[in-house]
């Protein structure tokens, strides 16, 4: 029988602490499971905080460890004078079935 190994990424939850082994024709309930978290969020562009966590959230993206949904901007709010953007995405997770 054919050995089916999973190398989940750093936020895998699962029980104890080895991940075990999954095999294809086990039951969806009991395969990795892939997590979607959604997060929106404007982000103010003229505020040196927000830019690092804007870039950081398009790191992971870029990285793998979440997903892009949409983007408006940046764009010029003149009532406030600064750039904003507005970011939707899904942060990824996985957790091993019982």
């Amino acid at each position: 029988m054919p050995v089916v190994r999973f190398h989940p990424t750093r936020t895998a939850e699962i029980q104890g602490t080895e991940v075990p082994m999954i095999h294809p024709d086990d039951p969806k309930s009991k395969q990795v499971q892939e997590i979607w978290t959604a997060h929106v969020r404007l982000f103010d562009l003229s505020d040196d905080k927000q830019i690092k966590e804007y870039e950081q959230v398009w790191q992971e993206i870029c990285d793998g460890r979440s997903k892009f949904a949409d983007q408006q901007g940046p764009e010029w709010d003149a009532t406030k004078g600064r750039h904003v953007a507005l970011l939707r995405w899904a942060s990824l997770s996985y957790k091993v079935g019982k």
